[in-house]
């Protein structure tokens, strides 16, 4: 599947166990508006036998549902808001090649991950942002070889998170470590002084 440049597309929907395949070695995908991925639907950029690409995804909003998005090399994703609901971010990235060595979501909004929602890469995983991010309960989690997170205005790890979640943010190398070492049952930390 290709998305056009010029007119950009509005919308995409992925859904009710369809697959969308983006196999290109190098794309950059921008919608004007939402990408939806909901009751199933799996969005994959790359090949799993060939991961060497580097995808760009731009969008407003990309909410997920029920849903997959797999990237076979590194992630490039700016939107304004991500939302998931039992939903999961998939990244088989290589630390060993420079290009692919880092992944990126960047949020000029808000991300929220909700009923078990996961962001996972293999390699290294930069989570940027200007708003809020919230793990809103068990399950939810971000994992990466080394996770970065910096500039979000407000982190907030839900009570509700298993003591063995709770040992996995505070062992993986993070280098956000103001922020981990807020991340206490039902407290907010302000990031306006976290620095990375």
């Amino acid at each position: 599947m290709e998305f056009p440049n010029h007119p950009l597309w509005a919308n995409v929907i992925v859904e009710n166990s369809a697959s969308v395949l983006v196999p290109l070695l190098w794309s950059r995908v921008q919608v004007r508006s939402m990408i939806t991925l909901q009751s199933g639907g799996i969005l994959s950029f790359g090949l799993a036998s060939y991961s060497t690409s580097v995808f760009e995804l731009m969008a407003e909003e990309v909410l997920m549902s029920d849903s997959a998005l797999r990237v076979y090399g590194a992630l490039k994703l700016t939107v304004k808001m991500l939302l998931m609901w039992n939903s999961l971010i998939k990244i088989d990235g290589n630390p060993d090649d420079f290009m692919l060595a880092t992944s990126t979501v960047e949020t000029s909004n808000l991300v929220i991950l909700r009923e078990g929602s996961v962001i996972e890469s293999s390699a290294n995983l930069g989570m940027h942002g200007q708003g809020l991010l919230k793990l809103s309960g068990h399950g939810d989690s971000l994992r990466a070889q080394r996770l970065f997170v910096s500039l979000f205005y407000t982190v907030h790890v839900s009570c509700q998170l298993s003591h063995e979640c709770y040992q996995y943010l505070f062992f993986m190398d993070v280098s956000c470590l103001a922020c981990m070492s807020s991340f206490k049952k039902g407290k907010h930390y302000d990031g306006r002084s976290c620095y990375v």
